[in-house]
C-alpha cells in the first residue's frame, strides 16, 4: 500500500519578494491537527523530512499534485 502525500504549496517573505515552494508530506497526520500550519508545524513526520521557515511563511495552501 503507498503511503498517502499531501501537497502543500508554501509562500515566502524573502529577499524583500516573495518565493514559492510545493513540497510533499506524509498525510497521515493531518486529520489530529486544527489547520494546516498546526500541522505542518507540529506533525514529526512533517519535521521528518523537512525544514520549514515558519518566521518568513505568508501562506501555505494544498495543492493537487504537479505533472512532471
Amino acid at each position: 500500500m503507498t503511503e498517502q502525500r499531501l501537497h502543500v504549496r508554501i509562500l515566502y517573505a524573502q529577499d524583500g519578494g516573495f518565493h514559492e515552494q510545493t513540497i510533499s508530506v506524509p498525510a497521515t497526520g493531518r486529520p489530529e491537527h486544527e489547520n494546516l500550519m498546526d500541522f505542518l508545524a507540529n506533525d514529526q513526520a512533517v519535521q521528518r523530512e523537512c525544514f520549514i521557515h515558519f518566521g518568513r511563511v505568508c501562506s501555505a495552501l494544498v495543492v493537487e499534485e504537479e505533472a512532471g
